[in-house]
């Protein structure tokens, strides 16, 4: 998924770089690379070119947006300061589940926008892949535990996931949890560019059993060695060193 997310963004930012201002904003120039956009990629929705005044200046896609002003907006400050932005996912104007990319290039003093709509089936058609089984289920939440994607057994997308959000951290866990009447066997991770926590849980068969119970094992007797080096180390340090015929220094 972070690779997919790349993908797009590079897509972005190759095309930002590539073209000035004066041409991108050209309605013709804009619609003619948006349609090479869509031809690669099915999941671009609209495209559109903000200037450094907030003012969507040329816009190419389904919606009458151009004219409007995103300079107090939130995503707009972020591109401005970090350059990329990646959007949660939101219903906006066509109150339908969307986000938004957006990739800010400077020319001089100057710098403006593109930013590009993108449909969420660009994270549908990632997660049914990994929803396989009769109980397997895999999902993506935001920082604030809402569903970007729809749930096979819990939420829809934009609702709350309605189980305990799991704090940022790096790698990837594998936990037990009791969810209904089954334990399952959930996996988490935390990617890297859209700010999300990936989940996918399987139901936790015996032939699993045996491998935590080794995994458990195994982390007491490391942690049981430790121990007694630690304190085999303490003992040596410590003992009263009795050497015949040495005499006290000093």
């Amino acid at each position: 998924m972070d690779l997919s997310f790349e993908e797009r963004i590079s897509q972005l930012y190759t095309v930002a770089h590539t073209h000035s201002f004066e041409q991108i904003r050209s309605q013709e120039k804009l619609y003619e690379i948006f349609g090479l956009l869509q031809h690669r990629s099915k999941y671009f929705v609209a495209l559109g070119v903000i200037n450094d005044q907030g003012n969507h200046v040329a816009y190419a896609g389904p919606y009458a947006l151009k004219g409007i002003n995103y300079k107090d907006s939130e995503w707009f400050q972020s591109v401005r300061l970090r350059g990329i932005y990646m959007s949660d996912v939101f219903l906006g104007v066509r109150n339908f589940p969307h986000f938004v990319i957006a990739v800010m290039r400077r020319e001089e003093k100057k710098f403006w926008i593109l930013r590009a709509t993108m449909n969420t089936d660009l994270f549908e058609s990632m997660v049914k892949v990994a929803q396989a089984g009769e109980f397997g289920d895999a999902f993506l939440v935001n920082q604030r535990n809402v569903l970007q994607t729809s749930s096979r057994f819990l939420s829809r997308v934009m609702e709350n996931l309605g189980m305990l959000a799991l704090p940022w951290f790096a790698g990837t866990r594998l936990i037990t949890q009791d969810i209904g009447q089954r334990t399952m066997v959930v996996g988490a991770t935390w990617l890297q560019t859209a700010h999300g926590c990936w989940w996918s849980w399987k139901i936790l068969r015996k032939s699993i059993f045996p491998f935590l119970q080794t995994r458990s094992l195994a982390l007491i007797l490391l942690a049981a060695g430790v121990a007694v080096v630690v304190l085999g180390a303490v003992f040596i340090v410590t003992l009263p060193l009795n050497v015949p015929g040495a005499s006290p220094v000093g």
